[in-house]
């Protein structure tokens, strides 16, 4: 994560717009949890993504704060941008980043 906010901060310091697409939040769930728990399948992979989601935020807000860069959290679902109020949601969402100057971390929710 360390090399991937050194790469974006040198492309945003050519002009570049960027948005990061991310996975590790059930990792860092995991990670943080350490111990086997009676659920299993989706509803034990949505609570690990709850418990690292967090974490995986404060590590890219600490890295980027290093470049004076703001991120900004956006969790989406397939069915935000099928429908068309909720992808215009999340564009305008976008755009404002992009005008603000906010790096936009994106993850899929289940």
């Amino acid at each position: 994560m360390a090399e991937l906010t050194e790469q974006v901060a040198g492309i945003r310091g050519q002009g570049a717009e960027v948005v990061i697409v991310t996975s590790g939040a059930v990792a860092a769930g995991r990670h943080c949890l350490k111990s086997n728990h009676e659920l299993k399948g989706v509803p034990l992979r949505q609570v690990l993504a709850a418990v690292g989601q967090g974490r995986l935020m404060r590590v890219y807000e600490e890295l980027f704060e290093r470049h004076s860069i703001t991120v900004a959290q956006a969790l989406l679902t397939r069915a935000d941008l099928v429908d068309r109020s909720g992808y215009l949601n999340a564009r305008n969402t976008f755009m404002g980043f992009m005008e603000m100057g906010i790096v936009g971390i994106v993850n899929e929710t289940t």
